[in-house]
């Protein structure tokens, strides 16, 4: 069998993938908890994050929407996009609108489009948050090219997780995105066995930075159901981070991030954790509050010196 690239393996189950550890859970980062309407999450006043779809190229096996994705909710039709409306009318605190779901990008021009001037026609920023570069570069057309250009205002963000992910294809969609004006910037996922080491992330980060897209996020792996397998015990993670801050500036290195359990906001990992117990990791949340990240089947790593 042919060695599988570091794109190729995220997309594989793993044993454990249905077993679901003490700690996990079908809503990690709590979308319900902050959701004032049906595919609208209003988590951070200043920024509100729809569900466009449940559709995404591929499906990733450490997915924390589990409980959103492949539910018959592929559509984003008119309907949506005039309540979209309406409540940014309502909210005029709302300065950025996330587009996500499942990927935004899955969406036909004749539904993303009109979902953007909706948006863009109120001033509001774009954010769209997508894996098209890696997986479906070709869906990049001409007329959505167009829109983008035209709109302005937009700001995308590129999922990837794995030097192996920036090919030609992907170096297409950047050069073709920036000819539009768009703003580029990326995501990572922490993940075992894909991107735990720091040069795998420092040359994915420097193929990213040499291109012009800014390193946004580095997240470490939520806590859905199913997912252990996926996700490193904290002090290994951290291990990572400090080995990549020894030897990056800051054009290249993300914000090394971790989205705390049941809704409780999006924090530094490093500035933000307290103490390290038996029971887990207690940070310090937004709102000044602890909270505990539990040992959920963690993954211990062999140290490579």
């Amino acid at each position: 069998m042919r060695n599988l690239s570091g794109l190729e393996r995220q997309f594989l189950p793993r044993a454990g993938d249905l077993v679901v550890q003490p700690g996990e859970l079908e809503d990690p980062i709590g979308d319900l908890v902050h959701s004032p309407e049906f595919r609208f999450v209003h988590r951070y006043p200043d920024r509100l994050l729809v569900l466009t779809t449940d559709r995404c190229f591929r499906y990733c096996r450490f997915c924390f929407r589990k409980h959103w994705t492949g539910r018959g909710l592929a559509r984003f039709e008119e309907e949506d996009r005039q309540r979209l409306g309406s409540y940014l009318d309502q909210h005029p605190e709302v300065h950025e609108v996330i587009l996500s779901g499942g990927d935004a990008l899955t969406l036909p021009n004749a539904q993303l489009i009109p979902l953007l001037q909706i948006i863009r026609d109120r001033k509001r920023l774009v954010r769209l948050s997508t894996r098209l570069a890696s997986l479906h570069p070709q869906r990049l057309d001409s007329e959505l090219l167009s829109a983008l250009e035209r709109l302005g205002g937009i700001w995308w963000l590129h999922h990837v997780n794995h030097p192996d992910e920036i090919h030609e294809g992907f170096r297409s969609v950047v050069r073709d995105l920036f000819r539009a004006g768009v703003g580029q910037v990326s995501q990572s996922v922490l993940l075992a066995d894909i991107n735990d080491d720091p040069e795998i992330l420092l040359e994915l980060f420097g193929l990213l930075a040499g291109r012009g897209v800014k390193p946004y996020y580095l997240f470490y792996t939520d806590l859905a159901a199913g997912t252990s397998g996926w996700r490193l015990d904290l002090e290994d993670a951290l291990d990572i981070w400090r080995r990549l801050k020894e030897r990056a500036s800051r054009l290249v290195l993300p914000t090394f991030a971790v989205d705390l359990p049941g809704g409780r906001g999006k924090v530094e990992v490093e500035a933000n954790l307290l103490r390290i117990i038996e029971e887990g990791w207690v940070f310090q949340a937004p709102d000044g509050s602890e909270v505990l990240y539990p040992r959920a089947g963690v993954l211990k790593r062999v140290r490579k010196t």
